[in-house]
């Protein structure tokens, strides 16, 4: 603790106020205590806000890794097949619950010797905080596209993120593909 402050020695006497203490030796043992109280809560915020950086930072780095590694990989492919993807910014937005219009696409562009690409759905946001948003979902068998109101990477990397939205669950769906 950070004695700099602290009001103590000939102030007041040693120990709890008595009948025989002065008010002035009241009043600074009174200072004195609310300032220890102040200075132990102080160093209790600063340690839980180092605390919640610390966590923050290494989430940032998480996050950071994972777009340099889809970067790289969508580099090396050449497509983006394996991640969903957001086309459009989140904006204009209206209060109430996200109404979502999901409608499956297919495509079917068969090359000499090549696979067809994967079933998309093209997930909408009409109304709520994310309104104006659309997003490209490509669940595999295996790796449903979750939806929610989560921030988890579940949700992010493979799924929708609608963290703005109080009226959406947590886990709110899913699209699976048997």
């Amino acid at each position: 603790m950070d004695e700099s402050f602290s009001v103590a020695g000939s102030k007041f006497p040693e120990g709890e106020p008595n009948n025989e203490w002065s008010v002035a030796e009241v009043l600074h043992w009174s200072l004195d205590q609310y300032h220890n109280k102040a200075a132990d809560q102080t160093t209790q915020n600063i340690a839980s806000l180092r605390n919640q950086c610390e966590k923050e930072c290494e989430d940032v780095i998480t996050l950071h890794s994972l777009a340099v590694d889809m970067a790289s990989k969508s580099n090396h492919e050449g497509s983006r097949d394996e991640e969903n993807v957001n086309p459009q910014s989140e904006n204009n937005a209206v209060e109430g619950a996200g109404e979502i219009a999901a409608k499956p696409t297919t495509t079917a562009t068969f090359a000499a010797g090549t696979k067809p690409a994967p079933s998309t759905i093209e997930l909408q946001i009409i109304v709520g905080p994310h309104s104006h948003s659309k997003f490209l979902l490509r669940p595999r068998p295996g790796q449903p596209c979750l939806i929610g109101r989560s921030k988890g990477k579940k949700f992010i990397k493979n799924g929708v993120s609608l963290h703005k939205d109080q009226e959406i669950s947590t886990t709110h769906g899913k699209f699976v593909v048997e």
